[in-house]
């Protein structure tokens, strides 16, 4: 990035215990990843990596807007793990009345297949 005072950096991909700082597994980015599905967004298939060694222990996953997705949330379901996080508005996903323009902080729950979404809307 031209704005930002080191140029060059290393970006790592982390999955931790907020709670006890505790660092469960990492790897770093190294640019496009060959063995990784076409069927499989790359966010969707960070997480599934970062979390294999913890599925089936009933984990949460939190995680930002770049990696929150529907297809994520099925596939931790799955594994019986779940997932919370912040969702773009223009993702496929995100039903329509989400996406209308409304009041300012004003929360709806979705519902679909076998998992419900909270959709706080900041319009």
């Amino acid at each position: 990035m031209a704005n930002k005072p080191d140029k060059f950096g290393l970006k790592f991909w982390l999955a931790v215990d907020v709670e006890n700082k505790y660092l469960f597994n990492g790897f770093p980015y190294v640019g496009k990843d060959d063995a990784r599905s076409p069927h499989v967004s790359v966010p969707t298939d960070v997480v599934l990596k970062l979390m294999a060694p913890l599925f089936q222990g009933g984990y949460n996953v939190t995680c930002d807007n770049f990696f929150t997705s529907l297809d994520l949330a099925l596939r931790l379901a799955e594994k019986k793990c779940s997932l919370v996080g912040t969702m773009r508005q223009n993702r496929r996903e995100v039903p329509e009345e989400c996406k209308k323009k409304k009041e300012l902080r004003e929360t709806e729950v979705f519902r679909h297949e076998c998992l419900y979404f909270q959709c706080d809307c900041f319009c």
